[in-house]
């Protein structure tokens, strides 16, 4: 990379590093499915198992399979209070 191309494209006043980057403290509204699934530890298969049997809401958006951050911590709590109590 040429020092004059540097100069025009990023050591220019108009856009920086810190505007380019999505600031990590910002929270996912949406999951596109790999990421929901590698989030909840969870196959492309079960998660597909879970949206036909109606238990996990999806938005399509062109091509693209989004669920809400809402609806996943739906889905996770509702999996939690369906596990059978573990006696000692």
């Amino acid at each position: 990379m040429s020092l004059s191309y540097r100069k025009r494209h990023f050591d220019s006043g108009n856009i920086n590093n810190q505007q380019r980057r999505m600031p990590m403290s910002e929270e996912i509204e949406a999951y596109r499915v790999s990421e929901f699934c590698k989030r909840y530890v969870l196959s492309k298969a079960t998660f597909y198992r879970e949206v036909t049997a109606k238990r996990l809401h999806i938005i399509k958006r062109g091509r693209t399979t989004l669920i809400l951050r809402a609806e996943a911590e739906r889905w996770f709590q509702s999996l939690c209070q369906n596990q059978p109590q573990q006696t000692a």
